[in-house]
């Protein structure tokens, strides 16, 4: 089948066109404003991406030039090819009926949704089927650590695919998890989010509920029993098994078959031995809980699943370690994280602090997606710092996106940290907040010092480039060392 992708630059839509070629389709796209990794990806997999026209859709007597059309989410009406597409009525596919069409039908989809930790239980989960020889599916919003792409057609009857509760395009405005039917379904959290496309909580809420009405009665939900929510979608359920981070009475737990979550540092206690993963915190430890339940599900033997834990190398620009210097035997570690939604801030930092507990932790924020530019979270951020010994918080990325009176007023969020912690900074930009950050840095070291901390580490949280500061932080950490090893 010949089959154009108008919006082949996002990472998921490249992912999918990756897997449609190597499926046996011709492949074509379109797109403005490449970046790296995917400009480079896409030219490495052989794709020339062409920029939006007419020319791609059909050929100049109007007879078309594909089988079929998939436009990605963030295109919209007035985009050239999408209304030659419809002034000519062609076959028109979003990328989540694209992915159930090609690659799910047939398949017993296992769909990780949820407000967080999708994209690392995904990734897990993928994992551990790999290590089991199931040969899997994977679809997912990422890279693994150790370079594998976030997508795997597979070969056998499993697809691991990220349930993403966002709009699907603009012509179908259901979540996308709604397409993929699952038969197994790993339920992390429910919380609000995407305020830029629901309305409100209830909203929200609704689009879980609806997912639910897919699972069929052979399948299974594994679900996190801590957030309300979930208790109140999954009431009256019987193919339930729940797992807890909070300890639970033993009536409670035989009734509702609840899994308690128990830990220490870097050692997770599942219900059949102990492990020691390489990611940490009390987030990712119920990750893997649940990976370890749907695992156990698929009489998957422990020893393999526990060994596929201990091995899984985690994910890109999730916990992880950019860059590591030694300053008068002082270790100083600089680290990069997805997190922003307040609550991923709250367990992100909560992960530092207990598997580091002895660490001075400075917290520098972005706030980048849709939802963190409105005030909808206003309250709730100075709450989700409360881990960090120093923070650094930029103005929202675009203020042009959100009317004034809506916009997150992130001085005040400073201004609340300092009723009890005085190490707060606004930074009107990214370049301002590395120059402030250089600036306090000695006195950090100083006091890590005189309080004996063991080590200090600088955790950057966006779901974007936050300025493209990183290189800039590598640069300096290597200076500070290069500094120290002359006067040595």
């Amino acid at each position: 089948m010949k089959i154009h992708i108008t919006g082949i630059g996002g990472i998921a839509m490249g992912n999918l066109a990756k897997m449609l070629k190597d499926a046996g389709h011709v492949v074509t796209g379109s797109d403005v404003k490449l970046y790296p990794p995917m400009s480079t990806q896409l030219a490495e997999w052989g794709f020339i991406v062409h920029e939006f026209s007419e020319e791609n859709i059909v050929e100049k007597n109007g007879f078309p030039k594909a089988d079929l059309y998939i436009v990605g989410n963030v295109i919209s009406r007035g985009n050239i090819e999408v209304e030659t597409i419809l002034n000519y009525n062609l076959p028109i596919m979003s990328m989540s009926s694209a992915l159930y069409e090609f690659f799910l039908k047939r398949k017993k989809s296992i769909v990780i949704a949820g407000t967080h930790g999708k994209t690392t239980t995904t990734f897990l989960m993928h994992y551990i089927l790999e290590k089991a020889d199931f040969k899997p599916g994977l679809f997912a919003g990422g890279i693994r650590s150790d370079g594998h792409p976030g997508f795997a057609i597979g070969k056998g009857q499993y697809f691991v695919i990220e349930g993403d509760e966002y709009d699907t395009s603009f012509f179908d405005k259901q979540p996308k998890f709604l397409h993929y039917r699952p038969y197994y379904l790993i339920l992390t959290s429910v919380e609000f989010d995407h305020a830029d496309i629901y309305q409100d909580i209830h909203q929200y809420k609704r689009s879980f509920e609806l997912l639910l009405r897919w699972i069929p009665q052979k399948g299974k939900i594994i679900a996190n029993y801590d957030y309300p929510l979930i208790r109140q979608i999954l009431v009256g359920l019987e193919n339930v098994l729940y797992y807890t981070q909070k300890p639970t009475d033993e009536q409670l737990l035989n009734k509702h078959k609840i899994y308690s979550l128990r830990y220490n540092k870097k050692e997770l206690y599942l219900p059949l031995g102990k492990v020691q993963p390489k990611i940490f915190g009390a987030q990712n430890f119920l990750n893997i809980l649940a990976a370890f339940l749907l695992a156990r599900e698929l009489n998957i033997d422990f020893d393999v699943v526990s060994k596929a834990i201990e091995e899984f190398p985690g994910v890109l620009r999730r916990q992880q370690l950019r860059k590591r210097i030694v300053l008068d035997g002082m270790e100083v570690e600089f680290y990069e994280d997805f997190a922003h939604h307040p609550t991923a801030i709250l367990e992100t930092t909560r992960a530092f602090k207990e598997t580091f507990p002895n660490a001075f932790l400075i917290s520098c924020y972005e706030p980048r997606s849709a939802t963190s530019h409105r005030n909808v979270f206003q309250n709730d951020y100075p709450k989700a710092f409360l881990n960090s010994d120093a923070i650094y918080i930029t103005e929202i990325f675009n203020p042009k996106k959100v009317a004034k009176e809506f916009q997150l007023n992130v001085k005040q969020i400073i201004q609340d940290i300092k009723n009890w912690n005085q190490r707060a900074y606004y930074c009107e930009s990214p370049e301002d907040l590395l120059a402030k950050l250089k600036n306090h840095f000695s006195d950090y070291v100083a006091l890590s010092r005189k309080k004996e901390y063991d080590k200090i580490i600088l955790l950057c949280m966006s779901n974007g480039e936050f300025g493209n500061i990183y290189p800039a932080i590598e640069n300096w950490f290597e200076e500070l060392q290069q500094t120290i090893d002359k006067k040595t």
